[in-house]
């Protein structure tokens, strides 16, 4: 049997369960591309790609916010129970729907705050390659909207299982 505390290992989405490794990854790939063809220009050519500054800096912005997105859908990120541990079980309970709520509704809140600059720099265009700047704060954007639809399915797993054990 599974232990209610912790989220079934996968939010059944078929091929697109992975997607946030997949684009963080490709990101990754991205960045070392670019840094490597920027040094290699830089020291090898006359010329050098005035550019891979710039794509490092839009893919490292993917990397971090769907690392961020995969982290959080493994439970990776640091979580301190020292208090909440020694606390009676509802109350307990009580604190933890009460921080789970809070990271769905700041998850929310930094997606609506993201899709508003995405929308809001779409005129606005990159310094070399003239791209809006929207592609940053859309990795934000997809990055947080990942977090927050697996929070929202995580919080509504442990309210369900709550419920069966009373």
């Amino acid at each position: 049997m599974s232990d209610p505390a912790r989220p079934p290992s996968r939010l059944e989405l078929g091929r697109f369960d992975i997607a946030e490794e997949v684009v963080a990854c490709t990101a990754l790939l991205v960045v070392v591309l670019a840094v490597c063809w920027g040094v290699l220009t830089r020291y090898v050519t006359a010329q050098p790609a005035a550019w891979s500054g710039e794509v490092a800096g839009m893919g490292f912005a993917w990397l971090v916010f769907l690392g961020a997105a995969a982290g959080f859908k493994r439970r990776l990120h640091v979580s301190i129970d020292l208090l909440t541990s020694r606390l009676p079980a509802t109350l307990e309970r009580g604190v933890e729907i009460a921080v789970q709520v809070g990271i769905l509704a700041f998850a929310a809140y930094v997606t609506w705050l993201g899709v508003g600059f995405t929308i809001g720099n779409l005129d606005n265009p990159s310094p070399v390659l003239r791209l809006p700047q929207s592609i940053i704060y859309l990795a934000v954007t997809v990055g947080f909207l990942s977090i927050a639809l697996r929070q929202a399915w995580w919080l509504g797993h442990r309210v369900r299982a709550w419920r069966q054990d009373r």
